[in-house]
């Protein structure tokens, strides 16, 4: 779960300094067990549309953005600040769905 980061990510000058970048997505994913899953929230739709790229590109992987109910309600001072202002918050669900081969996984255990 990674709600609004990089308050920053709006300036072109500081892209270098996201958190989320392709290859931070990539290692979330690979640490993800079978139905794991990985929210994220922010208020910078350029942002969000480049971490759903991400996401969207490793297999596996699936995209929502109705969240499970279990999620529903979770707003942080910034969202809340954001909603009252008329804000757009852009957010998505991404799960693991497929046993797909884990880059970070060790040698398989026969015993």
């Amino acid at each position: 779960v990674v709600f609004f980061p990089d308050p920053w990510s709006k300036q072109q000058r500081q892209g270098h300094n996201k958190l989320l970048n392709a290859e931070i997505c990539q290692k979330l994913a690979g640490l993800l067990e079978q139905d794991g899953f990985f929210w994220m929230k922010t208020d910078c739709a350029g942002y969000f549309n480049e971490v759903n790229g991400y996401f969207s590109s490793i297999d596996g992987m699936t995209a929502s953005t109705s969240l499970p109910l279990r999620l529903e309600g979770h707003m942080t001072t910034f969202e809340k600040k954001f909603v009252q202002a008329g804000q757009p918050i852009y957010q998505a669900y991404w799960q693991r769905k497929a046993e797909v081969e884990n880059p970070n996984a060790g040698p398989p255990n026969f015993c």
